[in-house]
């Protein structure tokens, strides 16, 4: 039951990882390929991230390049915001036990 492409078989089932899917999504939009791969397998190679950045493109016909950088570092920067803050909280619920 596999599928064509860049798919991985996933206890059973198959998976398109999110970042295959943006990458896709990235060169059906007519952005140049090595700025694709940079973008979904450098910097937004996580499904969160990816899931985010393809929401973005979801929503916008067609950004250009410069904006879909600044979608990409507000992605990265939220994500490292919302770890500090959890890491923040988890260590003054240590503090407070």
């Amino acid at each position: 039951m596999a599928k064509e492409g860049n798919q991985r078989l996933y206890l059973g089932v198959d998976k398109v990882e999110k970042r295959d899917e943006l990458y896709a999504l990235l060169l059906k939009k007519e952005y140049p390929e090595p700025f694709c791969r940079e973008v979904a397998y450098k910097y937004l190679n996580t499904d969160y991230t990816a899931g985010r950045m393809m929401s973005y493109l979801g929503r916008e016909n067609k950004p250009n390049i410069e904006m879909l950088v600044y979608e990409m570092f507000a992605i990265i920067l939220w994500r490292r915001l919302m770890s500090f803050i959890k890491a923040y909280c988890r260590n003054c619920l240590r503090n407070y036990r």
